[in-house]
């Protein structure tokens, strides 16, 4: 759930408060969410408490403003706050706020492949990830591109199961319900549900939390917090010396991005939730690279592809029972079938060496047993 900001608490004049009730109820009547008010109003407070009254300001003070963050704060940050301060400056003095922000250009922060994990990152912290439950969260964030906010807010019944993938059912996103097609999370998210305590309960949450009772700590029927996933995420990113961040928006940005190479801007924004027509997939996401292009050429022009090296981090479909396990399972999750090739091979090693010494000692009994019947002869 999203705190709430207690405007009446805030370290600002009076009539500055009173503005900002204003601005928080306008976004409200415009169907912002919470986290984007939330958002709007803490960023614009970082200005209102150096003016005592917002209307009075001049383009010299937002100009300095603008000068002084710019030099202390990251670029997404100084965007941010631009923003915000024109979004209140449009609500209470309309007439005004051309002239204060003609002048000012923040950069727009750009979504680029190094500020996204890539799937070697996601390998990497499920390594070193060995709650099921929590393994489970960070590959549905890969595969789906879900908000944290609409992740946290599933139920066991969201989940439409169907032979080889699934359909998650986001019931209130941003953009309103949506369905999300996802394949490569969901052995994980099979076996997270054999140990959820509440799996027959469809309106359970699919991640529940857990809580500390006596020495141990147990499963409750209540939503896992986006500030746990956050949490949990930053300790393994330490832990396992990723550079890439792997927090819930950028591990977004980038299912974002390799979705954009499979579909239409259309289909990409169904898919992520976005308003249809915003350009947000080609602001952002859309990051077609040359070998793509190339490939589509060569396509065009008849020209055959060398045969690509077989991907070997999809699901693992089981060849005796046809059940999706992890790209990385050794073992069927159902029938306990051996689908590590490598593992086979040793295990079949071991098998026959095993055999060969069973069969020695065998021998070497049976040596015994004519021994020890010649010694007992009179």
């Amino acid at each position: 759930m999203v705190q709430q900001i207690d405007i009446s608490r805030m370290k600002i004049s009076d009539i500055n408060k009173e503005y900002l009730k204003s601005f928080e109820r306008n976004l409200k009547l415009k169907g912002r969410k919470q986290t984007t008010i939330r958002s709007h109003l803490i960023r614009t407070s970082q200005f209102l408490k150096q003016t005592d009254d917002y209307k009075e300001i001049s383009k010299e003070e937002i100009e300095d403003y603008y000068l002084t963050i710019s030099k202390e704060k990251s670029t997404h940050t100084v965007w941010g706050e631009i923003l915000s301060l024109k979004l209140l400056a449009k609500h209470i003095m309309p007439e005004r706020t051309e002239e204060l922000f003609r002048d000012l250009k923040p950069k727009k922060p750009r979504n680029g492949r190094k500020e996204m994990p890539q799937w070697e990152d996601i390998k990497i912290i499920l390594e070193y990830e060995s709650n099921p439950r929590d393994k489970a969260v960070i590959m549905l964030l890969w595969d789906s591109g879900l908000r944290i906010s609409e992740l946290t807010a599933l139920t066991i019944g969201d989940i439409t199961y169907l032979e080889d993938s699934a359909v998650v059912h986001v019931r209130d996103g941003k953009t309103g319900p949506r369905d999300v097609p996802i394949i490569d999370s969901l052995p994980y998210i099979q076996r997270w549900i054999e140990y959820h305590n509440f799996k027959d309960d469809l309106k359970s949450p699919l991640f529940n939390t857990t809580r500390l009772k006596g020495n141990a700590r147990v499963q409750v029927n209540e939503p896992l917090s986006s500030k746990a996933i956050e949490t949990k995420l930053k300790h393994l990113q330490k832990v396992s010396g990723i550079k890439n961040p792997v927090n819930p928006h950028a591990i977004r940005k980038a299912a974002a991005t390799r979705l954009a190479q499979l579909f239409i801007n259309a289909e990409l924004e169904v898919l992520m939730g976005w308003v249809p027509g915003s350009q947000v997939a080609n602001q952002y996401y859309i990051r077609v690279s040359p070998d793509t292009l190339l490939k589509k050429k060569r396509a065009a022009a008849g020209i055959e592809e060398p045969e690509e090296q077989e991907q070997t981090d999809q699901p693992r479909k089981c060849p005796r029972c046809r059940t999706l396990n992890a790209f990385d399972a050794v073992r069927c999750s159902y029938c306990n079938l051996i689908l590590d090739p490598r593992l086979a091979v040793e295990l079949k090693h071991k098998e026959d060496d095993l055999q060969k010494k069973i069969e020695k000692l065998l021998n070497i009994e049976s040596v015994m047993e004519e021994y020890i019947k010649e010694i007992k002869k009179p």
